[in-house]
């Protein structure tokens, strides 16, 4: 066991000038990629607040029945050489328990319906190298604009940020999780892939896991969460996972004025009226005979060498911070210290 240990730190040492040769160079080439099914609340806000701040914003919309696909197409025909829109025509398994039900078998975690699969192929439809994951109830607050341009111009290949989980009342923080955890959700697409570690989709890459000193953390939040301001928080999660999410509704700490002046800018300080559905579209079960799969196998080949070196479980995941009531953050990944980042 000791000499495998050190047989992989000495691998991974090696590996470093070739991690270094293979990362990205600025001015980096930013694609977000939002994954949408019934996101019509704030979507169209999300994507106003992202979309000149990236190069490219591709939109998949996977069996919306609310309008949201509606939306997409608009935005895409008045911005045809920014948007991309596609759609992704398979039930996808939930959070929990479904979702590792997928993963317990091989043709589980070839079926088109389990989401690391769905998640790969967004990201493969992007033309960009750097892919920023955006959410259809994320809106971007101040700290994204130069948070994206400090990471286009230095070195880094990943950026881990959170974001403010806004309670309904648009002015506090939710008690309990006033953040969500601090994930990688800007990274160099080039040998990176998604797995599933866990109940949730875990993103790999080298740059992550061995090279940290890629790595950077976005000192305070990067957008507003409206998770728990919407109608229906829970269709993307299952039942096992509900129980525990429906105890967190609760008023925490106030925002601060900077971030409720904010709020209020955006146009997400005032509960809207209650929407309608206005269109629906069906879904192809991954099993039906007559659905065309997308090639999500095949455009893994190339990532599936670096299947085979990720580790037996996933990292830790730094859970939400509570936040001091009118103060910032400085986030550390991890077990580590700010400055003990080297490869």
């Amino acid at each position: 066991m000791l000499l495998r240990k050190v047989a992989k730190n000495c691998a991974v040492a090696a590996g470093f000038p070739l991690a270094y040769a293979l990362a990205g160079r600025p001015p980096k080439k930013i694609s977000a990629v939002m994954r949408i099914k019934n996101e019509i609340e704030f979507l169209e806000q999300s994507i106003k607040s992202v979309i000149d701040l990236v190069d490219e914003l591709v939109i998949v919309d996977n069996c919306s029945t609310d309008g949201s696909a509606d939306v997409i197409a608009d935005i895409a025909s008045r911005s045809p050489k920014k948007v991309k829109a596609l759609s992704y025509p398979y039930n996808i398994a939930r959070y929990g328990e479904e979702m590792l039900t997928l993963a317990a078998s091989k043709g589980g975690k070839k079926s088109p319906s389990y989401l690391p699969n769905y998640y790969n192929w967004t990201t493969a439809q992007c033309a960009g190298p750097y892919i920023l994951k955006w959410d259809g109830d994320t809106i971007a607050t101040d700290a994204l604009a130069p948070a994206l341009e400090r990471f286009r111009q230095s070195k880094m290949q990943i950026l881990s940020h959170t974001g403010i989980n806004l309670h309904p009342d648009r002015t506090c923080y939710i008690a309990g999780r006033p953040l969500e955890s601090m994930e990688p959700r800007l990274f160099y697409r080039p040998l990176s892939t998604y797995n599933c570690y866990t109940h949730f989709e875990t993103l790999w890459s080298p740059y992550l896991w061995h090279y940290r000193s890629f790595l950077e953390d976005a000192p305070e939040p990067l957008y507003f969460h409206m998770k728990f301001c919407k109608a229906d928080r829970f269709s993307n999660i299952s039942t096992s996972l509900q129980i525990s999410e429906q105890a967190l509704s609760g008023r925490g700490d106030p925002l601060p004025a900077y971030l409720l002046e904010q709020v209020s800018r955006l146009g997400i300080g005032v509960t809207p009226p209650p929407l309608q559905a206005q269109s629906k579209q069906s879904c192809v079960a991954s099993n039906d005979e007559g659905g065309r799969q997308p090639d999500i196998v095949g455009q893994m080949d190339e990532r599936n060498l670096h299947n085979s070196l990720a580790p037996d479980s996933a990292p830790p995941v730094k859970p939400a911070t509570e936040l001091p009531a009118g103060s910032r953050m400085d986030f550390v990944s991890p077990g580590m210290a700010p400055d003990s980042r080297t490869p």
